[in-house]
């Protein structure tokens, strides 16, 4: 009996760590976009990501990196209390993200720090989830014309949007 309880408990210990090693393999590389130090551009940081069953969760990972801050150089745009209550990807490819008020408190203001958060968070997004177009704001639950008073983000924004204005050397 007790030959037959050890072979079980190993079995067990052997599937669980058969679990853990596909999990620990479950990751793909993402693009992450965080503030330059000099806060006039958006800089790259290649990350490992968990690969989630649908695109909301990929969402929500994603924009926990981005709160979470750059881990190499660069500045975290995102302001550290920021919310994210919800997000829903519809047939068209827009994605809809809907974050708390507390997105439009922070410390550093004006229209290029307005333009490289959302430039930052679109971009991330844009990039790294399958089959969407565009990112649409949305705060508390309502489309966000602006995030901080600056930038028209009624229409949201396509990689085009930014990749155009970097390209201007401007915004939108």
């Amino acid at each position: 009996m007790r030959s037959l309880v050890l072979a079980a408990i190993a079995a067990g210990l052997l599937a669980s760590q058969s679990w853990c090693a596909e999990l620990a393999q479950a990751t793909r590389s993402v693009s992450l976009y965080f503030g330059s130090k000099d806060g006039k551009e958006l800089l790259t940081e290649e990350r490992e990501m968990l690969v989630t069953e649908n695109r909301e969760g990929s969402l929500s990972l994603l924009i926990s990196e981005l709160t979470g801050g750059p881990r190499r150089t660069g500045v975290r745009l995102m302001p550290a209390n920021a919310v994210l209550r919800h997000t829903f990807i519809d047939e068209r490819g827009t994605v809809f993200i809907d974050f708390s008020g507390s997105i439009r408190v922070t410390s550093q203001g004006g229209i290029l720090f307005e333009w490289l958060l959302a430039s930052s968070i679109a971009r991330t997004v844009l990039e790294n989830v399958e089959r969407v177009k565009k990112v649409v704001f949305l705060v508390d639950g309502k489309p966000a014309a602006t995030l901080t008073g600056h930038v028209d983000l009624t229409e949201g924004l396509t990689l085009d949007d930014i990749l155009s204005a970097g390209r201007r050397g401007g915004m939108k």
